[in-house]
């Protein structure tokens, strides 16, 4: 492994700005569309999630009080849960509805919004049967500007997510290397047979000899 050192983003300079976010108290979270406070949100211990690390998850932002992209992020979700062979509980309304009423309940204008879907409990420990859907409202993440116009520094790893098409909750990877890294980066690039494979909520752009900015897919 190695350390790709920060680059100064000239480009972005002047473009950034960083307004005041405000912090909510977050009061509810929702479990299977049931609104509940959030000192009393529980799962059982024989959830596969618990006991085999196996279920989705997906996360976005909030801003003014509305999800951001959520449609995408949907998309994503019901896909990953498909492709694990996961069935989202019937909700009274859509999976929309469910998140954009936790924004309400919570009173948020800027948060995040974590959605889990769960192996559900299992008698056996180990045959999926009755997923357990977890909405959940976490403030705004709190990133240093600095890292918007100085870079960061990014430790690289041969690794290559199991399913990768899935988003998984398995980051026993990502977790195990949390201790080196912080040692000696602000985050994680993986990469595998000579392919940039993934790093932490972050896209890749391209900067060409001449200044102009590409992505890899065009």
């Amino acid at each position: 492994m190695r350390i790709i050192r920060p680059y100064t983003l000239k480009f972005i300079k002047g473009f950034v700005s960083f307004p005041k976010i405000e912090r909510n108290m977050i009061a509810y979270y929702s479990i299977n569309g049931k609104i509940t406070p959030a000192g009393q949100a529980a799962l059982r211990l024989n959830d596969l999630s618990i006991l085999r690390g196996y279920g989705i998850f997906d996360y976005f932002l909030v801003k003014a009080g509305k999800p951001v992209f959520i449609e995408d992020y949907l998309e994503r979700f019901t896909r990953s849960a498909a492709l694990l062979f996961l069935d989202i509980p019937q909700l009274t309304g859509s999976l929309e509805e469910a998140v954009e009423e936790l924004i309400q309940v919570n009173g948020l204008h800027e948060a995040s919004i974590r959605l889990v879907l769960t192996g559900g409990y299992a008698d056996d420990g180990y045959t999926p049967l009755h997923p357990n859907l977890l909405i959940m409202a976490h403030p705004y993440p709190d990133i240093n500007p600095l890292y918007y116009t100085d870079g960061i520094a990014l430790m690289s790893y041969d690794y290559q997510r199991e399913i990768p098409e899935v988003k998984s909750i398995n980051y026993l990877t990502g977790i195990r290397l949390l201790g080196e890294m912080r040692r000696q980066a602000q985050g994680l690039l993986y990469h595998d047979r000579g392919l940039l494979r993934e790093s932490a909520r972050s896209n890749v752009f391209i900067l060409t000899a001449d200044g102009g900015v590409g992505h890899p897919c065009r």
